[in-house]
């Protein structure tokens, strides 16, 4: 969906500065191999497929020197930033990049997704940017991919946490995902704020909530996982390589 001379341009912004400690490898988990590829490639790689994507910027480690090893890091596109400690901090260090250069703040809008969620339909990739060009110039603030709640989810008590207090209707529940998405300078002044606040974010749409702003939901299919543990690795090679339901990325 390609629109010539549109004047608004549209730029990635990847965290990926995370250790992944959960998974105990001793790198990174962006650096673990899907097939033939590392997660952060196939990550990386729906993005470069787009046209309207004029920049992706890559938020990793100081000290992280693996990236620069792949070819991907090459590509004419993809620059690298210094990320934090917390996913917030490399989020707003891929903004603030983004705004030092000769982005125009109102007139981009950025994606933000996830380095640890490599199976993005480009289904799902093209009904974000269609959102963009359809309402940049209006007053809707952005959006999120999500899926609705399935399973039956339980409050716990406060001070056990395991002792069930109740059950919470699941009718207006969904599970929030990413690309996350958003005009430049109205995501990167809520993070701000937010963190003013000492409020530290989980995800993006957060920020933009505390400010009074409510994203639009774009219903995302649910193979979109986020790979947190060893056994995703599995499903996330399953849903790349081996799933008779969609060709490659459809």
């Amino acid at each position: 969906m390609m629109l010539k001379n549109h004047p608004i341009k549209i730029a990635v912004v990847i965290p990926a500065a995370g250790r992944g400690v959960r998974m105990n490898l001793g790198f990174p988990k962006q650096y673990c191999k899907i097939g033939e590829k590392t997660m952060i490639e196939h990550t990386l790689s729906i993005f470069l497929d787009r046209p309207e994507i004029s920049k992706i910027i890559v938020c990793i480690m100081d000290d992280d020197y693996l990236f620069r090893d792949l070819n991907i890091s090459r590509e004419p596109c993809v620059q690298v930033v210094v990320g934090g400690k917390k996913r917030v901090y490399s989020v707003l260090s891929g903004l603030n990049h983004l705004l030092k250069s000769s982005f125009d703040r109102f007139l981009t809008w950025v994606i933000i997704h996830d380095a640890s969620r490599p199976c993005l339909r480009r289904s799902d990739l093209e009904k974000v940017v269609r959102f963009i060009f359809k309402n940049a110039g209006s007053t809707i603030c952005g959006g999120i991919l999500a899926n609705p709640v399935i399973n039956t989810i339980k409050r716990s008590t406060f001070k056990s946490g395991n002792i069930i207090e109740g059950t919470l209707d699941r009718k207006h529940l969904w599970n929030a995902m990413t690309p996350q998405f958003f005009p430049l300078y109205l995501i990167q002044k809520c993070i701000v704020y937010s963190l003013s606040r000492n409020v530290i974010i989980t995800d993006d749409s957060s920020a933009m909530e505390l400010c009074g702003y409510h994203p639009e939901i774009i219903v995302g299919q649910s193979d979109n996982l986020k790979v947190t543990i060893e056994e995703d690795l599995k499903l996330a090679h399953f849903y790349l390589y081996d799933d008779d339901r969609r060709t490659f990325r459809s």
